[in-house]
């Protein structure tokens, strides 16, 4: 199943069905139909390796199949900092050669979960996501400080591997500001959350576990009204629910942003041997921005403190 052409370049077809047939040489390009019946491991362990070695390029294609590595992968295509991915989604209407009359037919007739995965190409949320209904929750913009508003902020530390996240929220549940970076220094990433927090005049509650914990008490320093949340499976579990609860009766909104939608939905749960729930993200993925969102929401119900900002 190859095609040789004069220059000696060859252009295999090779099911996926079994990974470890899928072994060899280096690929230079390499398509992917169907992506997501694909197994996970045909990926990771086969395929990957394989364009590393040639610095190759892959293009993924497929109908969504729920939150799986094909979504992960998609997921990518819609977060800046991820420069090497790109994503497109089309809806079957958008092919010139399929009967739009049988598109409307299909509208008419199929269950609508099923209308929107095979024809509208929407990764549909799992049953065992945590939030449901995050695109309801889509609305609004980012906004500039307006006086007389309180604001509050949440905010993920992290350095190199993952992100620190902040978002802004004001006193009606809406996210007014996001900002996502990593690989700053410290006091860089302290001063630049100090500065976005004057902006706003907005309490602020941080992770202060671990790394945390050094950077909260030099936040107290900068006389800034913070308080520290400290990470326990027990602590997390309330503050996911927290935050899960809001979004599914809608009770706080954000706008359109991408890296936030995305980790929302691909954050999950996962059942231990003991029966504990854990939380977080898929292997390998983040959920800073699903954090930094939590603790925000979760301020949103204390009082505020009396303490003022030096300027």
């Amino acid at each position: 199943m190859y095609v040789e052409f004069h220059n000696g370049s060859q252009l295999w077809f090779k099911t996926a069905d079994n990974p470890e047939a899928l072994r060899g040489r280096g690929i230079d390009f390499l398509v992917i139909d169907e992506a997501a019946t694909v197994k996970k491991e045909a990926w990771e362990n086969v395929l990957r390796p394989s364009l590393s070695d040639t610095q190759g390029k892959a293009v993924f294609i497929g109908t969504p199949k729920g939150h799986n590595w094909f979504y992960d992968l998609w997921t990518r295509g819609n977060d800046p900092l991820f420069t090497d991915y790109k994503s497109w989604t089309y809806p079957s209407a958008a092919n010139p050669y399929l009967s739009q009359k049988d598109i409307e037919e299909a509208k008419s007739t199929l269950p609508d979960l099923v209308y929107r995965q095979e024809y509208l190409a929407e990764f549909l949320d799992d049953y065992g996501a945590v939030f449901r209904g995050v695109n309801e929750c889509v609305k609004g913009e980012l906004e500039q400080p307006t006086q007389g508003k309180q604001y509050v902020a949440g905010c993920d530390l992290a350095k190199l591997v993952d992100f620190m996240v902040t978002v802004i929220m004001d006193q009606n549940g809406h996210v007014v500001a996001f900002d996502r970076y990593n690989k700053l220094e410290w006091p860089l990433q302290r001063q630049r959350l100090i500065e976005l927090c004057r902006k706003y005049h907005a309490r602020l509650l941080i992770d202060s576990t671990g790394i945390g914990d050094p950077n909260y008490d030099e936040l107290k320093r900068s006389n800034l009204p913070v308080e520290g949340y400290k990470f326990t499976n027990a602590s997390k579990k309330a503050l996911v629910e927290n935050l899960s609860h809001l979004i599914e009766k809608q009770e706080i909104s954000f706008p359109k942003i991408q890296t936030l939608i995305d980790e929302l939905h691909m954050f999950g749960y996962k059942i231990t041997e003991g029966g504990v729930v854990s939380y977080g993200a898929p292997e390998g993925y983040h959920d800073d921005s699903v954090i930094a969102l939590a603790l925000a929401a979760w301020l949103t119900a204390k009082p505020a403190a009396s303490i003022s900002f030096l300027r």
